[in-house]
C-alpha cells in the first residue's frame, strides 16, 4: 500500500496599520532624523492654566496634500506623529516534514515577526486567517486547533482520528493567554515564555498575540510565530498540498 504524502505550506500575508502617520526618517550609518523645522521663531511648549500650546513661527509649505498613492502632511508639528513599521524573517513558510496521510505526525515552521516604533504608548500585534478552517487543500481541510479550555493547550495535543492546524506566539512582548508557569499551565498574567508551549486555534477575527505600553528599541521587537499541523492516529487524511493564509496586523497605539 502507498503512504499518502500531505504537503503542508503556509503563507503570510503582511499587514500594517496605524493610528498615527506612518513616514519615513533621514537615516545615516549613526544618525537619524525624525523630522525638521526650517522658521523665524516659536515656543516649543507654553502654557496657562488650563491651556497648551507648541507653536512655530515662519513655517514654510506646510499643509496637507495628496496624490492617487500618497498623502503628505507637511509641517514641523504635523510631522510629529509617531512611526510604525513591521517585517517578518519569512513570508512564506514550509512546514516540514511532509507527512503521510496513513502513518500520521506532525509538521512544524516558524517565523520571526518584528515591529519597530517610537510611539511612547507603544504597539499591539494580531493574527487572523483568511478562511476556516484556515489549512485546507483542493478536497480537503484541516481543522483549527481548539484548545480543551478557554485557555491554550500547554502542548500540541493530536488525538486519534483528527487532524489540526494551530499556533504559538513567543518573545517578549506576548499577551497574558500565551504566558504559562513553566509547569503545564498557559494564561499565567505576567508568566513566563516557554518554547513550543502554549499552542491556539486560528480564526477569521483577530487575536491579539502581543502588546508594548512603549516605545520599541531601534532594532525593533520580535515576536515568534511558530506553526504545527498534525494528524493522529487512524486519520486518513487525504492527499494533496494544503495552504493556509495568515494575516498580522501592527498597529500604533
Amino acid at each position: 500500500m502507498t503512504l499518502k504524502k500531505i504537503i503542508f505550506s503556509t503563507s503570510l500575508i503582511i499587514v500594517v496599520w496605524a493610528t498615527h502617520g506612518v513616514w519615513g526618517a533621514m537615516t545615516g550609518g549613526t544618525y537619524k532624523i525624525d523630522s525638521d523645522s526650517i522658521n523665524s521663531g516659536g515656543i516649543e511648549d507654553s502654557s496657562f492654566g488650563n491651556y497648551n500650546l507648541n507653536d512655530t513661527v515662519g513655517e514654510i509649505s506646510i499643509g496637507n496634500s495628496t496624490s492617487s498613492n500618497y498623502q503628505m502632511m507637511a509641517g514641523y508639528r504635523q510631522m510629529e506623529d509617531a512611526s510604525l513599521a513591521i517585517g517578518v524573517s519569512l513570508q512564506n513558510i514550509n512546514l516540514v516534514p511532509d507527512l503521510g496521510g496513513i502513518s500520521g505526525g506532525t509538521s512544524t515552521g516558524a517565523t520571526e515577526v518584528i515591529v519597530t516604533t517610537d510611539d511612547p504608548a507603544g504597539y499591539s500585534l494580531t493574527i487572523q486567517s483568511g478562511n476556516t478552517p484556515a489549512l485546507t487543500s483542493d478536497s480537503d481541510t484541516i481543522a483549527d486547533y481548539s484548545p480543551a479550555g478557554a485557555i491554550p493547550d500547554y502542548g500540541f495535543v493530536v488525538s486519534v482520528g483528527q487532524s489540526v492546524f494551530g499556533f504559538t506566539p513567543e518573545g517578549p512582548d506576548i499577551v497574558d493567554r500565551y504566558r504559562d508557569d513553566g509547569s503545564g499551565t498557559c494564561g499565567i498574567v505576567n508568566g513566563g515564555d516557554t518554547t513550543n508551549k502554549c499552542w491556539d486555534g486560528l480564526a477569521t477575527i483577530a487575536k491579539p498575540i502581543a502588546y508594548r505600553g512603549f516605545e520599541t528599541p531601534n532594532n525593533g521587537a520580535t515576536t515568534t510565530l511558530r506553526f504545527s499541523a498534525g494528524i493522529g492516529a487512524n486519520r486518513l487524511q487525504r492527499n494533496g498540498s494544503y495552504y493556509a493564509t495568515t494575516t498580522i496586523t501592527a498597529l500604533a497605539l
